[in-house]
């Protein structure tokens, strides 16, 4: 039983909730959903298969966010992949510009 459930036990206690009780009413609420979940191993497996695919999906759709929208372009001069030249880049030089010559 859940010491939310005892009002008359908060009540005793001058309306206040002491910590070692309030810890206690935890591990209570915790040992019992645990029982609750072995009493049902299906539905187990069905919440747990549920919170998988959730927290993968969501984490491909925020990688995906961050790799398109968030993160900085990798080259240098973003403007000139969009004009009608092809942009290579076959050194870490710039293209269009020539080797200095000494």
């Amino acid at each position: 039983m859940s010491v939310w459930c005892l009002p008359d036990k908060v009540a005793q206690t001058g309306g206040e909730m002491l910590p070692s009780r309030l810890v206690e009413g935890v591990v209570m609420d915790a040992r019992y959903g645990l029982w609750q979940l072995r009493r049902s191993p299906l539905t187990t497996t069905i919440a747990v298969a549920t919170l998988a695919v959730g927290i993968g999906l969501s984490t491909a759709v925020f990688s995906l966010v961050h790799a398109i929208l968030l993160r900085s372009p990798s080259y240098r001069r973003p403007v000139a992949s969009c004009g009608s030249r092809r942009l290579t880049i076959t050194s870490g030089r710039a293209p269009g510009r020539r080797e200095p010559s000494i």
